[in-house]
C-alpha cells in the first residue's frame, strides 16, 4: 500500500509541476512575441542605417557624382565616351569593357 500512495503522490506532484509550467509558458509567450517583433524592427532600422551610410559615402565620392552627372544630364549619346548605355536587347558581355551594376530592393 505504501508504494501505491508514494507513486500516486509523485504522479500528482508531476501533474502539478506540468500545469504550473504551462501557466508560466502562457505568461511568457506574449513577451516573447513582443521581443521578437522589437528585434525585427531593430534589425530593419539597422539595415536602413547601413544603406544610408553607404549612400552618404557614395555621394561624397566625386567620381560617383561625375558618373551620375554623365548619366542624367547627357542629352546626346556618344559612342566615343567611356560611358556606354545599352538596352537589354543590345546587351553583350563581349562588347562591354566596364559594367556598372545597379541593384534595386
Amino acid at each position: 500500500m505504501k508504494y501505491y500512495t508514494l507513486g500516486a503522490m509523485f504522479l500528482i506532484i508531476s501533474l502539478i509541476a506540468i500545469l504550473i509550467s504551462f501557466y508560466y509558458i502562457n505568461l511568457i509567450q506574449p513577451l516573447e512575441n513582443k521581443i521578437e517583433n522589437t528585434q525585427l524592427h531593430i534589425n530593419y532600422l539597422q539595415d536602413k542605417i547601413k544603406i544610408n551610410e553607404l549612400e552618404y559615402a557614395a555621394h561624397l565620392s566625386l567620381e560617383y557624382l561625375e558618373k551620375l552627372e554623365k548619366i542624367y544630364f547627357s542629352n546626346n549619346y556618344y559612342k566615343e565616351k567611356d560611358l556606354k548605355i545599352v538596352g537589354i536587347q543590345e546587351f553583350s558581355f563581349k562588347e562591354l569593357n566596364k559594367v556598372i551594376k545597379v541593384a534595386s530592393n
